[in-house]
């Protein structure tokens, strides 16, 4: 799940709309329409995550990565992706809550 996951109320977690492997390598599996990663068209489907908030994600745990990815509704997140020809690069992605996007 990347950026969080929102919409009961009162809830202040923010979502960016990826949704990734949850074993290494942390490949990206779905890219939800309306939210911040499909406006932004990258991170796509098959994409590699690399870094999280400009940690390397090889050098942290499951849950650290959890917590970089996750965050407040109107808060950025910056993502590294390797694509399959092996190119990188980066995105800054804003966090919203789940029932904002329709």
């Amino acid at each position: 799940d990347g950026g969080g996951s929102g919409g009961a109320r009162g809830d202040t977690s923010g979502h960016v709309g990826l949704h990734i492997t949850q074993r290494r390598p942390h490949t990206v599996v779905l890219v939800e329409p309306g939210y911040a990663a499909a406006l932004a068209g990258k991170p796509n489907r098959g994409d590699v995550i690399t870094e999280v908030n400009g940690r390397k994600v090889e050098s942290m745990t499951d849950d650290q990565m959890k917590r970089e990815m996750r965050g407040l509704r109107g808060t950025r997140v910056q993502y590294k992706f390797r694509r399959a020809d092996g190119h990188t690069e980066a995105v800054v992605l804003e966090r919203v809550q789940r029932k904002e996007v329709l």
